[in-house]
């Protein structure tokens, strides 16, 4: 019984891995941005650190990526947050309409 056990597993175990070293690299889409002008690099962690040319962000160390000609990262207002689609499912951004509220308070302490 335990050889039975011990023999599936190890197919299981290399069909797995066929399955996921059998797979290509996913190639990223580098026509689209050939025929676009960059404009300068920035820092993904640090919008703020910008360059002329490609490099490493001096804070974090992450490779700088190019700003486009027409991406809405392209503003010069570094106090500005953009989110593409994406970004915004992936971490679940919620927004509500800016209202004048009175301020409420709730303290949850434990004891009796």
């Amino acid at each position: 019984m335990k050889i039975k056990l011990l023999i599936l597993l190890l197919l299981l175990g290399g069909g797995a891995f066929w399955f996921f070293k059998a797979k290509p690299p996913m190639a990223m889409p580098v026509a689209a941005a050939a025929d676009r002008k960059i404009l300068f690099y920035q820092s993904s962690m640090h919008p703020w650190i910008k360059s002329d040319k490609p490099g490493k962000c001096p804070i974090c160390g992450m490779d700088l990526v190019p700003v486009y000609e027409g991406d809405a990262r392209a503003s010069t207002d570094t106090n500005m947050v953009v989110l593409r689609s994406d970004s915004i499912t992936a971490i679940n951004v919620q927004t509500e309409a800016v209202a004048k509220r009175p301020i409420i308070r709730t303290l949850h302490v434990i004891g009796d």
